[in-house]
């Protein structure tokens, strides 16, 4: 892109010797068919007429012995008109004041009147100072024009009233004689006009005739006139300028076509600008840079069009491009490169006390500047145009627009508005009430609105109504809401047992939301106190299970000490500190297992799992516990596999558990039954009657350390059902367990990932 627009900036400068060498033929050309010379002429025709003017108004000034303004010798009427009007302003003052003093105020009519009388003064005013300022601008262009001029003014019968014969002039580079004729109506007529220039004398001469001819019956402050009485009652004033009167005016050819010389700053560039070299020079330019703002982006590896400065909004691109349409058919571009190719730039810089050579480097620094600007701003919004092809039409207009931003913005919040009045519930008591509310409202503002003047107290007194009416409902709704406070403060300071019986009103559901949130405290409470509870029971528990076997261990160890022990009764005690041993390991390893499930640490190993196989397994290797305990054991187990995911030893230790806890508490000499169901769940269900009476809830036997037997006088660690419970859960199964009086059963399942409908 940098180098695009170095290159384009670069070749509009490097064109300037082709552009110079163009204009100079233009010059030439046009100075040769004379037209330079005859538009010169055309406009200074004008000139004419404002030294007929400024000649007018000095003769007038003599007859009358006194200076006179433009607008007391042009338009005599004004002056009377605005006497007239101060006369009339005075009078109408001591009517309306004579008026107010007998009642106090104005009638409707005497207040139209002065606000006329008003307007009428203002613009008589305002136009006697335009025409005066006028009338300077003329005498300012004659005394300019005096000393390349001379005059003569002639009356009717060809007197001569007024001349300047005895100036400076000299006619001696070439005349142009013009004599024109007022009639007694003011009307202009041409008489003579004679050009006796180094060349195109007819040409000249029937320019400047053809221009006065224009002036045949002409009121130079007509339009101003309008502008200011336009809807004003006023007087109609005309013109009063020369009449009955005849000028010859003779003009040195160097005041009305100025030589090589003498030409202005402004005469040299127009060359530039005429000739459109520079517009179609930059044109071209300007297209080569379109081509490779289009082409560029194709190539992903250049990697332009994607920057964040090419997503400008569309409407600041128009905006950006409208001036620079603007500029650039404008003089600016002919005035930078005439000025630079002329010389005038250098010559202004060196002035302000810059080096030549500095000058030179910043004449053409600006140039350079001002190229690469224009040639960017170009490759900038073909650039940000382009991506109306590159992402379509209509995501363009989305996302790239003011336009499409304010469209999305106003159709979300329509939407949100939409959606908003769609959902209230106007079902409500409170939509209800606060809908008649503005309905009531909007009413009352309609009947008030229709008493005009008198609408002023009703609204006053409908305001104080609504005050004291609104004042009263916030001193009830601040009541209630300290009541609500004062409950809040309370359960903060752990009084859950209180109750608001008083009616919020508005804050009413917050009130049952309370009572919802105290009742869940109770809960969180209650909880707290079986779990401290249950933690004390745990200590002493773990305390006496773990003591029992070490106590024995220890008993049994001093006794080996003894001296007098003989050989069998040592090997009582071996076997006895054993046994002690060994559930004192069983207690430890307990501890950690249910640890772990508790934690949800435990590693699985999940491999496909016959769970009837395994339950058979079970049941073989405690087959001697089975037979000893008294039992009889009903299975009721598939003859088919059933398959699921599971840890195969924990699924283990589950059953083991299990049927190990019947053996322990089940009533000898009745039945015990284990089933295994199939369908969306797998199923089984473990049945027993107890030998104890169960005292505990079925929550509290899942617990670690609780036992059915109460008096803990059968073995084991009283974990076994948080063991299986946990190894249950942990596998993503469930475990129930129901007592109905002495009948006892235990449920899990897992569901089934092999069941189809």
């Amino acid at each position: 892109m940098i180098v695009t627009i170095i290159v384009a900036a670069a070749s509009m400068i490097g064109m300037y010797p082709y552009i110079e060498k163009n204009a100079a033929a233009y010059e030439a050309g046009r100075k040769k068919s004379g037209e330079y010379e005859v538009n010169q002429a055309r406009e200074f025709s004008v000139e004419f007429m404002n030294s007929s003017y400024a000649i007018w108004q000095e003769y007038i000034q003599d007859q009358a012995g006194y200076i006179m303004t433009p607008a007391q010798v042009f338009y005599p009427q004004v002056a009377d008109s605005l006497m007239k009007e101060n006369v009339q302003d005075t009078n109408i003052q001591q009517d309306t004041n004579t008026v107010e003093a007998e009642d106090g105020s104005y009638s409707e009519e005497d207040t139209a009147q002065m606000e006329t009388a008003v307007d009428v003064s203002e613009y008589l005013r305002d136009f006697q100072y335009s025409i005066n300022e006028r009338g300077e601008i003329w005498k300012s262009h004659y005394r300019q024009l005096r000393p390349k001029m001379s005059y003569r003014m002639l009356d009717e019968n060809g007197k001569e009233l007024m001349s300047n014969k005895g100036s400076d002039f000299d006619p001696l580079k070439g005349t142009i004689t013009v004599q024109m004729k007022f009639d007694n109506l003011g009307r202009l007529l041409v008489e003579r006009v004679q050009a006796d220039t180094s060349v195109y004398q007819e040409q000249i001469a029937n320019t400047i005739g053809d221009s006065l001819g224009n002036y045949y019956f002409y009121d130079p402050m007509a339009a101003v006139y309008q502008d200011y009485y336009s809807g004003v009652a006023i007087p109609n004033f005309s013109f009063s300028g020369p009449k009955n009167v005849t000028y010859e005016f003779t003009v040195n050819q160097s005041a009305v076509i100025p030589d090589n010389q003498s030409y202005s700053q402004w005469s040299r560039i127009l060359p530039y600008y005429h000739d459109h070299t520079i517009l179609y020079t930059a044109l071209a330019i300007m297209g080569l840079v379109t081509l490779l703002a289009l082409f560029f982006p194709c190539f992903r590896s250049f990697q332009i069009g994607q920057e964040k400065i090419f997503r400008a909004p569309l409407e600041l691109v128009l905006l950006i491009a409208s001036v620079c349409i603007s500029i650039f058919f404008s003089t600016l571009p002919a005035q930078i490169v005439g000025m630079t190719l002329t010389g005038a730039f250098r010559e202004e810089l060196i002035r302000a006390d810059f080096l030549p050579g500095a000058a030179n480097f910043l004449v053409w620094l600006i140039n350079f500047g001002a190229w690469a600007i224009g040639f960017g701003l170009l490759y900038w919004g073909i650039t940000c145009m382009r991506s109306v092809f590159v992402i379509g039409p209509v995501r363009y207009f989305k996302e790239r627009t003011l336009t499409g931003r304010i469209l999305r913005w106003l159709w979300k919040h329509w939407i949100k508005f939409v959606k908003c009045m769609t959902t209230i519930d106007w079902s409500s008591t409170s939509t209800k009430q606060i809908g008649k509310l503005v309905l009531v409202n909007g009413i009352l503002l309609i009947i008030i609105n229709c008493f005009w003047f008198f609408g002023i107290p009703a609204i006053l007194i409908y305001s104080a109504v609504l005050f004291f009416w609104l004042r009263k409902y916030y001193n009830d709704m601040q009541k209630k809401y300290g009541i609500l406070l004062e409950s809040i403060s309370q359960i903060a300071d752990g009084d859950l047992n209180i109750r608001i019986e008083e009616d919020l009103g508005v804050f009413e559901p917050i009130k049952e939301e309370l009572s919802v949130i105290q009742d869940g405290f109770k809960n969180a409470v209650n909880k707290e106190m079986v779990s401290q509870h249950m933690k004390t029971e745990l200590i002493t528990n773990v305390s006496h299970d773990l003591k029992t076997p070490l106590t024995a261990i220890i008993t049994y160890v001093n006794l080996l000490q003894q001296e007098d022990v003989t050989e069998e009764e040592k090997k009582n005690y071996i076997e006895v500190l054993e046994q002690k041993s060994m559930r004192l390991k069983a207690l430890i390893e307990d501890l950690f297992d249910i640890s772990k499930a508790t934690s949800r640490n435990m590693p699985l190993n999940l491999v496909d799992v016959d769970l009837v196989n395994l339950i058979k397994q079970v049941r073989l290797e405690l087959s001697d516990r089975i037979e000893t305990s008294g039992i009889d054991f009903r299975w009721k187990l598939p003859e088919e596999k059933v398959i699921l995911t599971l840890d195969s030893q924990k699924t283990y230790r589950i059953f083991e558990n299990l049927l190990v806890n019947i053996t322990k508490y089940a009533l000898p000499g009745t039945r015990a039954y284990v089933e295994l169901t199939e369908d969306e769940w797998v199923t089984v269900t473990l049945r027993n009657i107890s030998a104890t009476e169960i005292t505990v809830t079925p929550q509290e036997l899942m617990e670690r350390f609780v036992r059915g037997d109460e008096s803990r006088n059968t073995e084991g660690s009283g974990l076994g059902m948080a063991i299986a419970k946990s190894f249950v859960e942990v596998q993503g199964g469930e475990m129930d367990v129901e007592i109905e009086a002495d009948l006892f059963r235990v449920t899990v399942r897992w569901r089934n990932q092999n069941f189809r409908r």
